[in-house]
């Protein structure tokens, strides 16, 4: 599954929270146990603060032969903050394993972890970043010559506030001919 970030959320297409996971059903976790995780979400999604915060609140996401939970990842890598200055500070040491140049991911703290932007439609230097240009173009806007634009995606409504939608900035360039996703 590669690099997994503690607060990550993503769709999970199985009944059940895989190990590390938990079903994001806005439920009270105690901060005793769960340091790491409340570091990253303090109450923006409930709780006391003190003894307690809470998950993010998020309905299943329809699929055409049922549908996806959303699960936040409570076990693995903790983030790391971007630079002081710098927006996205691209990881020089990246595995194979580790996300593709261009996967988005759903993450339930408030920043974009280093080596990602927020897909908030920002134009983009095609001089700073060309393997991610080459892949997406202007499909997201920007003039082709010296600008291309990310995508601007809103992530999945929580009641109790929004989770952001971050692109990676490095990673393995996905193979031609792959999978769709549509």
């Amino acid at each position: 599954m590669g690099l997994i970030f503690i607060g990550e959320v993503r769709a999970m297409p199985f009944g059940f929270a895989p190990p590390g996971w938990m079903a994001c059903k806005g439920q009270l976790l105690p901060i005793g146990s769960n340091t790491a995780l409340f570091s990253l979400l303090q109450i923006t999604y409930g709780g006391d603060g003190k003894t307690d915060f809470g998950l993010p609140d998020l309905p299943p996401l329809p699929a055409e032969t049922g549908t996806l939970e959303y699960c936040i990842a409570v076990a693995g890598d903790y983030p790391g903050r971007p630079e002081a200055g710098s927006e996205a500070a691209v990881c020089a040491d990246v595995a194979a394993s580790d996300p593709y140049l261009g996967e988005t991911r759903i993450f339930a703290f408030p920043f974009a972890p280093a080596g990602w932007y927020y897909c908030q439609g920002s134009l983009f230097p095609v001089s700073e970043n060309q393997q991610l240009f080459s892949l997406i173009g202007t499909t997201y806007g920007g003039d082709g010559t010296t600008t291309f634009g990310l995508p601007n995606v809103t992530g999945p409504e929580s009641p109790d506030g929004p989770l952001n939608v971050c692109i990676s900035l490095f990673g393995a360039v996905p193979a031609a001919g792959a999978e769709v996703c549509a």
